[in-house]
This record gives C-alpha cells, structure tokens and sequence, in this order.
C-alpha cells in the first residue's frame, strides 16, 4: 500500500488436501483436491491521475485421482484430473467497464512408467515414459509425451548417465487474457498456449 488515496492490496488463500490409501505391496490409491483464492484490489485517487478502482478474484478447484502399480523394478501410475478456474472483474469507478465473470475447465488425464534393469551391461539402466493429454475449453487437445534414460555403473566411484526429452505446454491464464486494459499491462483474449520440446542430458 502506498497511501490512503493510491494503493494495491494483494490477498491469497491457498487449501490442498492429499491422501494415499495402500491396498496391499503392490496397489495404491491416491487423491488430491485443491482451492485457491487470489483477490486482487487497485485503488487510485491521486490529482493529475484517471481515478481508478477495480478488484480482481482468481479461483481455482482441482482434483485428482491416481492409480499406481509397484514393485521392485517396475513402476506404473494412471491418472484423471479436473481444474476449473474463474476470474471475476469488477471496475467500481466505471460499473459499465467490468469484465464480469469468464470460466474455463480443463480436463486431463495421463499415465506414466519406469522399468529399471540390472546386471546387465551396467549396473542399472531404467527407463521411464509418461503421456498426459489435455483439453480445456476453447483449445485444442494437447498431448504431451515425454521419455527419459538413466545409465548407472559402479558403486564406490558411480558414473551416471541421465537423458530426458519430452514436450510441455501451458495455458495463459485468464489474467493474461481478460486483465482490463490500464496505465501497466493489458489482457488479450487472442493468446494461445505455450508450447516447448525439452531435451536434457547429463
């Protein structure tokens, strides 16, 4: 805050719930649900300055669901997700002005696997795979596919080889399309999502 007549007040409220049922050595259920709450006020009323006095309210609920699979050298986990999120507006200077409310859900659901090798030609050589897929209203679908390696040999002095590629993209979020145009920054419902190829070896 800087003063009575020009300040930004910036509240969050995040609530994430986790919980594992194992069901025997081999079989596990997992779940996860999520809340958060991000409210966002400027207010100015400085002379030489367009007053000003608009909120912001992010909301986010998610949810999910695993499956996963274990035993010595093997692992595999299958999962669904869900995540709403809203944004809500409001211009008080200029009622007419507010962007109202806009949502957006997005559904997801993935799988992934590791299966480690030893005493062969090294040590230990695992191999590990993941697949996600997404959709989110007024997107398209993305998939996201992504595989790794790791080589490992030796056991007083370890030499490890580890390699990674996949894909990965990203939403904008709702404040980077519908933010109301002001003085710093402006919203535009015309981005798309990120997209990126990651390729890691050490």
């Amino acid at each position: 805050q800087t003063n009575d007549s020009a300040y930004g007040k910036d509240n969050r409220y995040n609530l994430t719930i986790n919980s594992l049922l194992q069901l025997n050595s081999v079989l596990s259920l997992q779940s996860k649900a999520g809340y958060q709450d991000w409210s966002q006020t400027y207010y100015i009323q400085e002379p030489l300055y367009i007053p000003a006095q608009v909120g912001y309210t992010n909301r986010n609920w998610e949810v999910e669901n695993r499956i996963n699979l274990s035993s010595k050298d093997t692992k595999l986990s299958f999962g669904l997700a869900n995540l709403h999120s809203s944004l809500k507006g409001q211009d008080y200077q200029r009622p007419s002005l507010s962007i109202g409310t806009v949502k957006r859900s997005t559904f997801s659901s993935f799988i992934s696997g590791q299966q480690s090798f030893k005493n062969l030609i090294l040590d230990l050589a695992t191999i590990s795979a993941a697949f996600r897929f997404d959709k989110t209203a007024a997107y398209d679908p993305n998939w996201s596919p992504q595989i790794g390696l790791l080589l490992s040999q030796g056991t007083t002095a370890n030499l490890k080889v580890r390699a990674n590629w996949g894909k990965s993209y990203r939403n904008p979020s709702l404040n980077a399309l519908f933010w109301k145009e002001d003085a710093f920054s402006a919203g535009n419902p015309n981005l798309k999502p990120e997209r990126a190829t990651n390729l890691d070896i050490s």
